[in-house]
């Protein structure tokens, strides 16, 4: 009797742990069916309308007012209230006061007086807005260039992403690439280039929750209603968060998705990347090991780097307001990432590297976007709306995705997760490159080298 009841306990004990290891893994592991969304929900001020979105789409152009351009010289004017940096800092503490100073002069007396000339350059591809979801939605629509060699080629849909700080300024040297028909390739691109909602003259939504799974459906849905029901994806920062949750959440829509920064942020991925850091050479290929290890350098750099990231995310209005009310408050929060985003060592130097990399009317350019457009304040919201609880429950990492996927690391870029963990997610990933001497903002800082590795990738699919 007192045996049987050992064996009855025994089999109780086997059983409860075997519960408690799948609820373990079920919790943190197992992979999650596809989330769905209301791909319809009004995201606009007020009611939604009775009769929906408009099937209009009107041609934009940037335009700056007179009042505008006044009011930014004056305030580009006032440097006074700027206090000397400390001897030798550079821009260890953050953007340095000289830097910007020479830069409002610049802005002020060089650039600013030669505005018609930058205007006429940021409208040289055809923009437009349409309604999305309640949402006016700007977007650059570039169609392939008839140079004689286009009635060979295929021509593929390409909805391009940028991130924050960034705009649709970053494609302007890479969209000729794009959609110039060549003798290496039997295919060109049509480029949808929008810019994200609360970004440039994207409108912001209106209500709570508008996490980056909806602008992934938003953009998602703007391709329809431009009639691409098959498109291939391209994105960096947040634009590659946006990409890979549209690819995730529509596969069918999706012909195939390249990323310059590659995210997969799982237990799993973090279990694999320590088991790895002890094995590098088992999983990244000779002369590649310093991309993702040693782990700990990494790490506190990640720390020392995102101090603004957990003020976006937790109080986007506070930065919003304080940053987006004056343009050298606006050039010190931006530049800054457009500084040591791009290489670490940057901040050794009193220019911040950004004449190293960047023509500084580029520079300005992008903060002109955020500036004529009054954007800052909700430019950051997708921080705090993307990292809720309610909207981060369904974890869309470890939704797995067979759409073809592309992934290139950049040396100087966030750290970027191994082929191992990302084909934990993404199922078919075809092609996996790595780069040196290009940072985080990579076709602006390196288009030949962005447009070349994004050719290879469509080379494959």
């Amino acid at each position: 009797m007192g045996c049987a009841l050992c064996g009855i306990l025994n089999y109780l004990f086997i059983g409860l742990i075997a519960f408690i290891t799948y609820k373990i893994y079920a919790k943190l592991f197992k992979p999650l069916p596809i989330p769905k969304l209301n791909t319809k929900k009004y995201w606009g001020p007020d009611e939604e309308p009775a009769e929906g979105d408009s099937t209009e789409v009107k041609s934009f152009q940037i335009k700056a007012s007179d009042d505008q351009l006044k009011k930014l010289k004056d305030q580009l004017s006032d440097t006074d209230f700027l206090r000397a940096p400390l001897e030798d800092s550079a821009f260890h503490n953050g953007f340095n006061a000289d830097k910007l100073k020479k830069i409002a002069k610049y802005w002020r007396d060089e650039y600013l007086p030669k505005w018609s000339s930058q205007e006429q350059f940021l409208n040289k591809f055809p923009q437009f807005i349409t309604k999305v979801q309640g949402l006016d939605i700007h977007f650059i629509h570039a169609k392939p260039i008839d140079n004689g060699k286009l009635k060979s080629k295929r021509v593929i849909p390409l909805l391009i992403l940028h991130g924050w700080p960034g705009s649709i300024r970053e494609f302007y040297e890479v969209i000729p690439k794009l959609i110039t028909p060549n003798d290496e390739n039997d295919f060109v691109f049509e480029v949808i280039a929008p810019s994200l909602p609360g970004y440039g003259w994207s409108q912001a939504a209106s209500k709570n929750g508008f996490g980056s799974l909806h602008y992934a459906t938003v953009l998602r849905n703007l391709m329809l209603k431009l009639n691409f029901d098959k498109f291939l994806v391209q994105g960096g920062d947040w634009g590659s968060i946006i990409g890979n949750q549209l690819t995730t959440l529509y596969p069918e829509n999706v012909i195939g998705y390249h990323s310059n920064m590659c995210l997969v942020s799982t237990p799993l991925s973090h279990i694999k990347l320590m088991i790895a850091s002890w094995f590098p050479s088992k999983f990244v290929k000779e002369g590649l090991e310093d991309f993702h290890f040693p782990i700990l350098p990494q790490i506190k750099e990640g720390i020392r780097e995102t101090g603004y990231f957990h003020i976006n995310a937790t109080k986007p209005e506070t930065i919003g307001i304080a940053v987006g009310a004056n343009p050298l408050g606006l050039a010190a929060y931006i530049l800054e990432k457009f500084s040591t985003a791009v290489h670490k060592d940057n901040r050794s130097d009193p220019e911040g590297g950004l004449d190293k990399t960047f023509t500084m009317d580029s520079l300005l350019d992008n903060l002109m976007i955020y500036y004529l457009s009054n954007a800052f304040q909700t430019s950051v919201r997708i921080y705090h709306e993307s990292f809720k609880r309610s909207h981060t429950k369904q974890k869309i990492d470890r939704v797995k995705c067979n759409v073809p996927m592309g992934c290139v690391r950049f040396k100087n870029d966030l750290h970027a997760v191994l082929d191992w963990a990302l084909k934990d997610k993404f199922t078919n990933v075809v092609h996996s490159t790595y780069h040196r001497g290009v940072g985080h903002f990579a076709a602006l800082e390196n288009p030949d080298l962005f447009y070349d590795d994004f050719v290879q990738f469509v080379r494959k699919i």
